[in-house]
């Protein structure tokens, strides 16, 4: 487990699981009691489906609450298509999160937002802006799971963190930001990318041909 530390936004760290070559073998004896007894793969199927299930349920009420309580100069996602798509490579969290990087702290301040959308639609939006994760820690932990393979922007949560704290934190983010050197402008394109990695993964990185001042 690798952890990393961010400075853009609120200070923290998050963590990478790393890449493990090492494969696990059953016994013979262990296969054949799973194909005795039909039981072993039946559950674990069970069990990854219902899980399947729950995040999809839970990033379809996520979206649908922040779509109607941050709108306009506040709307985080430039559609409710492109919300659901960057939610699926969050992590789920619980209902009840209040803080950290996870849909479930989303859910919880994007309902906030219905009261006080100034202060709330950011922390319920893709950057947490250091509520709901650190703004590059947000945005690393998504990069790292949408660009991946010939689209990958970068080796590792370093550096990634590292361009990230780079970036000018102004404008602040919101879904219609333009395109300049920003943080902002990098975040937009990875929304993007959830749902088109080709071309956006590239807008994204740190030889971005759009997030740049000319």
């Amino acid at each position: 487990m690798l952890f990393v530390c961010f400075g853009l936004g609120a200070p923290g760290c998050f963590s990478v699981d790393s890449d493990s070559d090492a494969e696990t073998e059953g016994t013979e004896d262990g296969a054949d009691t799973a194909d005795a007894t039909g039981t072993a793969d039946d559950e674990t199927e069970e069990s990854s489906g219902a899980g399947d299930d729950d995040a999809a349920q839970a990033c379809e009420a996520y979206c649908e609450i922040i779509g109607d309580h941050c709108e306009d100069d506040q709307a985080q996602y430039s559609g409710g298509t492109l919300c659901e798509s960057t939610c699926t490579f969050m992590a789920p969290g619980n209902s009840d999160d209040a803080l950290g990087n996870t849909v479930g702290c989303r859910t919880t301040h994007a309902l906030r937002a219905a009261e006080q959308p100034d202060t709330h639609c950011s922390h319920a939006g893709p950057t947490g802006a250091g509520t709901c994760g650190g703004t590059c820690e947000s945005f690393c932990s998504l990069a790292l799971e949408i660009c991946v393979g010939d689209l990958e922007q970068w080796p590792d949560a370093d550096a990634c963190v590292a361009d990230c704290s780079a970036w000018n934190p102004e404008p602040l983010y919101d879904a219609s930001v333009p395109d300049a050197d920003t943080y902002a402008c990098h975040m937009r394109h990875l929304t993007l990318a959830a749902a088109q990695a080709d071309p956006h993964c590239d807008h994204l990185g740190p030889d971005s041909p759009v997030c740049r001042d000319d």
